[in-house]
């Protein structure tokens, strides 16, 4: 039976990791650049919102949504180093799909209201709301094993055609 939660899910999460795989492949950085950047955008979003309209509940979510972000960050960080030192990944929640499906399930009445509002400081809710989502996805995708990525390949091979390009003509001995 065709469920259109758990299609959707299957979706995002094919692009995350196809978008997380190619990316990889061109720049060498994994999935877990994405995911700090979708909290720290997050939060940022959010916290234009708190000191926009200056109200001191958003101010103090804001402040508890910066402490919540930080520490997210820092676990990210050192997910990252354990799998860049041995390879060893730790499972997220967000791995299952239930999981994501309940966040679409949250987010997805955000998004609506959001988009009816139409103010500026409601489109920047949407986009606080998306990168939660992004992060979640990214949260679920396996990065590929650390590797020469084409930018690095591309750089190495620009090098060395400057170097025989900029090497000093040979001198003759003896004139």
């Amino acid at each position: 039976m065709f469920n259109p939660c758990v299609w959707l899910d299957r979706v995002l999460l094919d692009a995350a990791q196809k978008f997380c795989d190619k990316f990889q492949r061109l720049t060498g950085l994994t999935k877990f650049t994405f995911q700090k950047w979708a909290v720290i955008l997050s939060m940022l979003f959010f916290a234009v919102v708190a000191v926009y309209d200056f109200d001191l509940v958003l101010v103090a979510m804001a402040i508890i949504n910066t402490t919540y972000a930080v520490f997210i960050v820092y676990k990210i960080e050192e997910e990252e180093s354990k799998f860049l030192e041995n390879r060893n990944l730790t499972i997220s929640p967000f791995h299952d799909s239930s999981e994501r499906i309940i966040t679409l399930f949250f987010a997805t009445p955000f998004l609506f209201v959001f988009s009816i509002i139409g103010s500026p400081r409601s489109y920047l809710c949407m986009c606080s709301v998306v990168c939660i989502v992004a992060w979640v996805y990214f949260s679920a995708c396996i990065p590929r094993p650390p590797g020469k990525s084409k930018a690095r390949e591309w750089s190495e091979k620009a090098m060395m055609w400057l170097n025989d390009k900029l090497k000093p003509a040979p001198v003759p001995e003896g004139t």
